[in-house]
């Protein structure tokens, strides 16, 4: 009954463009085309955009600066206390006599409930400790690098360029 109260917040039909500033360790720089219609942002947008099609494309990421993705758990919040309920419901239901069978269900929804909660906080600090060693380990890496352009062949550079290049002319810049 109560789900039926339930109003999903608005979905915004504009999606504002990110605040990353890409660094790529050797020059690239794109100027407008004249005729196409370039928004105020679009072009720290675009270029983002490209770099990470770059990257997919090429698989050389030369700033270093492209997270990884994370890992999501392929359970949704509270899905564990919803199963541990579940569970218990059912074993409280069968487990108790025939005259009492509610309040079995109900006895084994609270303790199955209490359960998946204890399992989902043990997940959810076990992915927590998990990303923390995953950033302290990738800062240390990042300090280790003598230089980014060092990591770099020229080859490797080309490729970028060109796949960065390709990108952005499509959305109506040129190489400068």
């Amino acid at each position: 009954m109560l789900s039926g109260c339930v109003v999903a917040p608005p979905h915004p039909r504009h999606f504002p463009a990110p605040r990353v500033r890409v660094w790529v360790p050797f020059p690239i720089w794109f100027v407008p085309v004249a005729g196409y219609h370039h928004s105020e942002g679009s072009y720290d947008r675009d270029r983002y955009e490209c770099y990470r099609v770059a990257v997919r494309e090429t698989g050389v990421d030369p700033g270093g600066m492209t997270p990884l993705q994370e890992r999501s758990s392929s359970t949704p919040p509270g899905a564990e206390v919803a199963a541990g309920a579940a569970v218990g419901a059912v074993a409280g239901g069968i487990v108790s006599s025939s005259r009492n069978a509610g309040a079995g269900m109900v006895i084994g929804a609270l303790l199955g409930a209490a359960a998946g909660a204890v399992a989902q906080d043990s997940r959810e600090r076990a992915e927590r400790a998990e990303r923390a060693e995953r950033e302290a380990r990738d800062s240390r890496d990042a300090r280790s690098r003598r230089g980014p352009d060092d990591d770099l062949t020229r080859e490797e550079q080309r490729m970028f360029r060109s796949a960065m290049s390709e990108c952005m002319e499509r959305r109506g810049y040129r190489p400068r």
